[in-house]
């Protein structure tokens, strides 16, 4: 497992949250927790594809694939909603990652984001 340093950021149509924190890298998944409120978030990075998970405040799991239409799963207050997941773009480069994509319920938007991932190793002392 390596240490890494971790830039965030996820900005959808009614809300924008960034950060900087230091997490963990292993076999292609960057963890890190959310430095102003504890959330656990996993990337788990694949040929083409992204898994995202948040488990915290929210709960929620989003498959990411360009060639098709996905389910997520959000979870809050033991309240459950199922998802549509259309991803328009994956960008995999070196130690970045940018998803945008949109979130559909019975082929209604009910929202859309671009999600941002830099990390970088950290030198072993």
């Amino acid at each position: 497992m390596n240490q890494i340093s971790v830039a965030f950021k996820i900005k959808s149509l009614d809300s924008a949250q960034e950060f900087t924190t230091t997490g963990t890298y292993q076999y292609g998944t960057v963890s890190f927790l959310d430095p102003s409120n504890g959330d656990r978030h996993e990337v788990h990075i694949k040929d083409k594809t992204v898994d995202y998970v948040k488990q915290g405040s929210v709960d929620l799991r989003f498959h990411f694939d360009t060639k098709r239409i996905t389910k997520g799963i959000y979870t809050v207050y033991q309240h459950h909603f199922e998802f549509a997941v259309v991803t328009d773009i994956i960008i995999l480069d070196d130690y970045d990652v940018k998803i945008k994509y949109k979130l559909l319920q019975a082929d209604e938007l009910v929202n859309e984001a671009t999600m941002e991932l830099h990390y970088e190793f950290l030198k072993e002392e």
